[in-house]
């Protein structure tokens, strides 16, 4: 095992910004201008770009330059529930790719928290829900990008609660854009697309249908007993502290009591 210095060191010149533990057990064979490695290997209570993350495994082989990544798991963030990795990956990075090393991974998340995606990229946004589906994350350092459809279960935004949802999520060096985005609540539906900005900045534009008023968090504390079936244009942006909100209704069967 290497400790977190050693770590650091080996990480350098492979391009990460990677402290932790490592754990490596295999073979070494080939001459030195050629070598070939197949074997485990396992990082505990690591850094990356800062933010503290699970542990990691996988089965790992070097060749031609290349690692190759099979039947790897990364577990939920230091502090999180125990629970069943909810991270399954395999790919490679490639280290005869100028100017930096290129990687191609595919990620199965099963019932993940997105708060841990976007802690890689030091974002916070207030949104409570597991997603499950397939990501590929692919590029370099300086280019890349996260992309693929999710499910969302119980979810909670801006304190307004649906049953599920779905999504397709693109995240590049720039932003994270959101397409496709669908809420479900019973009967009641919210479809739409948005942005969000490293900055802090965000946008969302989004068009539902059979919504009752009096069950809509925002509704209920700025006219309490007011009640409604609607549809609705929502168009919000601007930071997540103080966000701009913009609504568009069409009431039917409005009352109040």
């Amino acid at each position: 095992a290497l400790d977190s210095g050693e770590m650091g060191t080996i990480a350098e010149p492979l391009h990460f910004s990677l402290m932790g533990a490592l754990h490596l057990n295999g073979t070494l064979t080939g001459d030195r201008g050629r070598p070939l490695f197949n074997g485990q290997i396992a990082l505990e209570k690591w850094r990356f770009r800062g933010q503290s993350f699970g542990a990691r495994s996988s089965q790992v082989a070097y060749q031609d330059r290349q690692l190759i990544f099979k039947k790897g798991s990364l577990q939920a963030p230091a502090g999180a529930p125990k629970k069943e990795a909810p991270y399954r990956f395999e790919g490679s990075r490639k280290f005869d790719a100028p100017p930096s090393p290129a990687f191609d991974f595919q990620i199965a998340a099963s019932s993940a928290d997105p708060q841990e995606i976007l802690t890689f990229f030091k974002l916070s946004i207030p949104l409570k829900t597991r997603a499950t589906g397939p990501l590929l994350v692919k590029g370099n350092p300086e280019t890349f990008f996260v992309k693929g459809p999710l499910v969302l279960e119980k979810v909670i935004l801006y304190g307004e609660s649906f049953d599920r949802g779905s999504l397709e999520i693109t995240v590049n060096q720039k932003e994270v854009l959101l397409k496709k985005v669908i809420l479900q609540k019973e009967k009641q539906r919210l479809e739409g697309d948005g942005a969000i900005q490293y900055q802090g900045t965000f946008q969302v534009a989004l068009k539902g249908s059979s919504l009752r008023l009096q069950e809509t968090r925002a509704f209920q504390s700025a006219a309490p007993g007011l009640m409604a079936n609607s549809a609705l244009e929502v168009e919000v942006g601007g930071s997540f502290r103080k966000p701009q909100l913009k609504i568009v209704a069409a009431v039917q069967n409005l009352r109040y009591g």
